[in-house]
This record gives structure tokens, sequence and C-alpha cells, in this order.
């Protein structure tokens, strides 16, 4: 029966080669191919001996470095007599837990978490206080969260852009918004169309705003919102704190008789659409007669919209001027009644 001699070889260095002469290790490994080359093996009485048992370091035939644990164990890693890192035998790695249930968990302290995780749960970092997530380049780049699915690696994303210190977001692969380094929430693409205020902290969208708990909150305050053509929400007021170059106004009942009161249907489209009859004026017919005080225009300076609550001091004018002339007329009867 032949037998398989072990080289082993002690140079004068103190190095042991095994498989070769000219060790460079204190324990050196060596096999004359470049076939796959389990180069320890480690294994006792419970794990068996052969080729698929215990566990392997060495090399595979293309060169990549392999440490196998052929066990249903987990593998640990640690230092200063702590165990640090460990693969579980399910592949999950946990950082600070013998247990990780996550694919990566990375644990601190304990927070005490009274849950199972989600199946679905990928990646875990936990601490029993603050807990951070850094994501760190240098001041010229972006910090960015990519959201993808089997169409698209980037079908969403949160980018930090550190150049100007603005946070985008992108939904359905496109630049959908973004806080800007003043504060700003700007919603779309800045781009197409224009954000009409330098104002910190302001909401800006070319869409709408809709909340349909504000529509269940009543009062019975008058309104005192005005929307600008630029879109900007403004709360309207009457105090002479807010005004400047007040005099009494000269129009009065000869221009409310001028006035051309209309019903009208509004020729919205689509979620806007309704069939309901509306009183009121025509902005275009209010400017023609000259009370422009009470028009808004848009960009374009065409008459746009109306303000109603403003033509109370038309109205009143009006009612004041009629009522000198009722009372000019009262007292001529009066006259004529004592003769």
């Amino acid at each position: 029966m032949s037998q398989t001699k072990v080289q082993l070889i002690n140079n004068v260095s103190g190095n042991s080669g095994f498989g070769l002469a000219s060790a460079t290790g204190v324990v050196h490994l060596h096999k004359a191919s470049s076939d796959s080359v389990e180069g320890l093996k480690i294994t006792n009485s419970t794990t068996g001996t052969t080729i698929s048992d215990g566990l392997s370091i060495g090399l595979q035939s293309d060169e990549d470095v392999f440490i196998h644990n052929y066990e249903n164990t987990s593998m640990l890693f640690g230092t200063n007599d702590t165990t640090r890192l460990t693969i579980a035998n399910d592949g999950k790695v946990g950082i600070g837990t013998s247990t990780p249930s996550a694919l990566l968990e990375v644990i601190d302290s304990t927070s005490s978490r009274a849950y199972s995780l989600s199946g679905a749960t990928e990646l875990v970092v936990e601490r029993a206080s603050d807990v951070n997530l850094s994501l760190i380049t240098t001041n010229t780049h972006n910090s960015r969260i990519r959201f993808g699915d089997t169409d698209d690696e980037d079908a969403g994303a949160i980018d930090y852009d550190h150049n100007v210190n603005n946070l985008n977001f992108f939904t359905n692969g496109a630049f959908t918004g973004k806080i800007d380094s003043a504060g700003k929430l700007i919603m779309g693409d800045p781009t197409s169309f224009t954000v009409g205020t330098s104002v910190a902290f302001s909401i800006v969208t070319p869409g709408r705003i809709q909340s349909d708990a504000s529509y269940s909150l009543t009062t019975s305050s008058s309104a005192n919102v005005h929307i600008g053509s630029n879109g900007l929400l403004r709360r309207s007021t009457s105090s002479a704190r807010y005004k400047k170059d007040i005099i009494d106004a000269t129009w009065g009942l000869a221009d409310v008789l001028k006035l051309k009161p209309k019903t009208f249907k509004s020729n919205a489209t689509g979620e806007d659409a309704d069939d309901k009859t509306y009183g009121g004026f025509i902005a275009e017919d209010v400017h023609d007669i000259g009370l422009t005080n009470f028009v808004e225009y848009n960009d374009s300076d065409q008459p746009d919209a109306i303000h109603y609550g403003n033509m109370v001091s038309l109205l009143t004018k009006a009612i004041q001027e009629l009522n000198t002339k009722i009372t000019t007329l009262e007292t001529k009867v009066a006259a004529l009644e004592a003769a």
C-alpha cells in the first residue's frame, strides 16, 4: 500500500513549510498546482472528518479565498475575549448580537423592543439611546438613498446635494421636490415654474393644496385669505397699521347704478365641474365702468377676479349718499306739510 509523505521543512528563519522548501510564513501551506486547496481543516468527533465536515480555510482554483463552516452552526468573530460579529447558520449577520433577526442586524445596546421583526426587514440598527445612520461624502458631492425595483434602480430616491445643501426627492424615476437650504418646501421641478418667494420655510407648489381636515374646521369669522396671481397666500387685513395713502373714497351711488348683476355657471371641467347657478359680477364689466379698485388682475394685466368683500365700502358710500338724498326730501316734505 503506497503512502503519501508530507514534506515539512524548517528553514533557517524558523518557518515551517508544507509542500515547499522556501516557507515565507511561520506556517506556510503550498500545493504545487492551481487546483482548489483546503489548506487548513478542523474537525472533531461530532462534525465528522469528510471534505464537507467541520471548518475549512483555503484557496479556490480561481485563487478566491474561502473560510467555510460546513456545519449547521454559526461562525463567531471576536476581540478582547468578546464575540463582536456572528454569522448565523441561515446567513444572517449580527454585530453586537449572536441571534440576528435581519440579514444585517447591528445592536449597540438593546432598546428592549417588545415585538419581532418583520420577515421583510433586511437591516436593523439598534441602540438604547439616539441612533444615527451616516452617509458621509465631500462638500461637492451628493449623499443618496435609492429605492429600486425590477424595472428601475432608482424608481425613487432621497438625495442630499452638499453643493447647495438641498434635500431632493425623486418618485417614479423623476425629480418631484426638494427642501432647499432656506427650508422652503418646493414641490415639483422648480425649472418648470417660478418660485415666487425667497422667504424661508415657505411651501411652494405648481399643483394644489388640499386639506380635508381644514374643511371640517368651521368659524363665524370673515374670510381673510388672499391668493395672489403668483399663488402666494396672504392674510387679508383691515387695520391702518398695514395701510398708507388713506383718503376718503369719491365713488358712490352713480357707480353702483352702473353695476351689472349677472347669474352664471362655471365652465370648469373634470373634478372641478358643477352645474350650479351663481350670482355676482363679471370682472371685465367692473373694470369697464372704472371700478378698478375692486378688480384683481392676472400677470398679463387682464381682469381676473373681484374683491367682493371690499365692495361693501362702495355700497356703504352709495347708501350714505342715498340717505342724504332721503333726508333732504324728508325735510322738504315736512316743510310743505307745515305750510
